[in-house]
């Protein structure tokens, strides 16, 4: 297990770091996410809102966002997507911890998520945010992996906190 970021948090999900300490973190080297670290440079990709991102994926990856946005199939359809989503919001990833079974081409990640707003308006999951509204999303993301693509994504979140901008 290897934490970035900021101290690991036990006690978010203790059922998902149980079944991660059971995890090995070996695979090979040629893969594009094999170890922590490649996953690292991922999130570096994506926290930079550069497309490339979807570079990680399979070309079939599968996006499940759940109920409110709906699976995404496809680097492009993933890709569209986020260029919208960009549009109104930053995206920040902070990975805590990274967990990844090559026998199972599984990787648990432990991830804080903050958006923020950047223009007053905008209507997003059934509130309206102002310039500069935050919301932190602590949760769990099980990512299928091939050959050292990810080939599917799925999570859950765990807590939501909304911060207003200053002076809201």
């Amino acid at each position: 297990m290897v934490g970035f970021g900021g101290k690991v948090n036990w006690h978010h999900n203790l059922t998902a770091i149980a079944l991660a300490l059971a995890m090995p973190t070996v695979a090979p080297a040629q893969e594009l996410i094999a170890r922590p670290a490649d996953f690292a440079r991922y999130v570096e990709t994506f926290n930079s809102a550069d497309q490339s991102f979807v570079d990680f994926y399979a070309s079939d990856v599968v996006f499940d966002k759940g109920v409110e946005d709906g699976v995404l199939v496809g680097r492009q359809a993933i890709a569209e997507w986020y260029a919208r989503f960009w549009q109104d919001f930053d995206e920040t990833l902070t990975p805590i911890t990274v967990v990844i079974d090559d026998e199972a081409q599984v990787m648990m990640v432990e991830l804080r998520t903050e958006l923020v707003a950047k223009r007053d308006g905008l209507v997003w999951r059934d509130r309206t945010y102002r310039a500069g509204d935050r919301l932190v999303v602590d949760g769990t993301i099980v990512y299928g992996l091939d050959h050292g693509l990810i080939r599917s994504i799925r999570g859950a979140a765990e807590g939501r906190q909304i911060i207003p901008a200053a002076g809201g």
